[in-house]
């Protein structure tokens, strides 16, 4: 891992979310592409009316562990076989619920529908989201065609160190800064919070991202990912300085302005600001 340079802004680790809702898993680098990182949440697990599926509701999802080998998604459960998932071969397509958006993906195998089921002990599918699905980010936000996987609203989020070193300065007990599921992690930043003015910004020579809109969170930061358990931190101690609009705010959304390669060490410069 490159060390980072005395006074400049730095890609401290880079992650992907290759299920969504399910444990990530750190890169080196990654390709940066139009609907965010590649391999970034697509796919996900939808219910028998192919509405999406998270830990909101289905804290065991936390238990699945899952790994990274040739870019092929490999889950894990406890009494289960290992499950490949890939999208190879798979031909019928649905249409699925992801909030207040539909659109086309591909269900997954059969055996991996079956796999996800008895896991979760209810009909349950994976779908993925190939290149002919068109999911757009949130218009009422941004006037752009830019498009999204299957996240929550944007193809990227950033999160820098620092904010959330100012986070565990307030709790009691520290957390780890995967709870808030950040696909970017930089920094060099100086103050905490100071992502959400960047407007654009560079990363290392090519990529350049367009900050959009501070992350507003819910019950999900608030799971212990080792226990399933929920708790009321860190939203009690979020809300007691980072509300706006009733919303507790962490981290900041990204659109893609230019695609292209990062890597963990990246310089990055800041070009506007909000």
């Amino acid at each position: 891992m490159s060390t980072p340079e005395f006074g400049k802004m730095v890609l401290k680790n880079i992650v992907i979310y290759p299920v969504k809702s399910l444990k990530g898993i750190e890169l080196h680098e990654s390709y940066v592409e139009d609907r965010g990182l590649a391999h970034d949440r697509r796919w996900m697990i939808v219910d028998k009316n192919y509405q999406f599926v998270t830990q909101r509701k289905h804290a065991k999802l936390c238990f699945i562990d899952i790994a990274y080998r040739d870019e092929m998604v490999i889950l894990k459960h406890e009494g289960h076989s290992d499950l490949p998932l890939s999208h190879n071969g798979l031909t019928q397509e649905v249409e699925v619920t992801v909030w207040e958006d539909r659109c086309s993906a591909l269900l997954g195998a059969e055996g991996a529908n079956q796999w996800i089921s008895e896991v979760l002990g209810f009909e349950a599918y994976f779908v993925y989201m190939h290149e002919g699905s068109e999911r757009r980010v949130e218009q009422k936000i941004i006037k752009n065609d830019a498009l999204v996987s299957f996240s929550d609203g944007y193809p990227i989020l950033t999160l820098s160190e620092e904010s959330m070193e100012g986070l565990n300065e307030k709790l009691e007990v520290a957390l780890p800064i995967g709870r808030f599921r950040a696909n970017l992690i930089v920094s060099g930043v100086g103050e905490a919070h100071e992502e959400d003015h960047w407007k654009e910004y560079t990363i290392g020579d090519t990529v350049i991202l367009q900050g959009v809109k501070k992350c507003a969170r819910c019950i999900f930061t608030a799971i212990d990912q080792s226990t399933g358990e929920k708790g009321k931190e860190p939203l009690t101690t979020l809300a007691s300085y980072r509300k706006e609009n009733n919303k507790i705010m962490f981290g900041m959304n990204a659109i893609t302005n230019k695609t292209g390669k990062i890597k963990v060490g990246d310089i990055i410069e800041i070009k506007t600001r909000h």
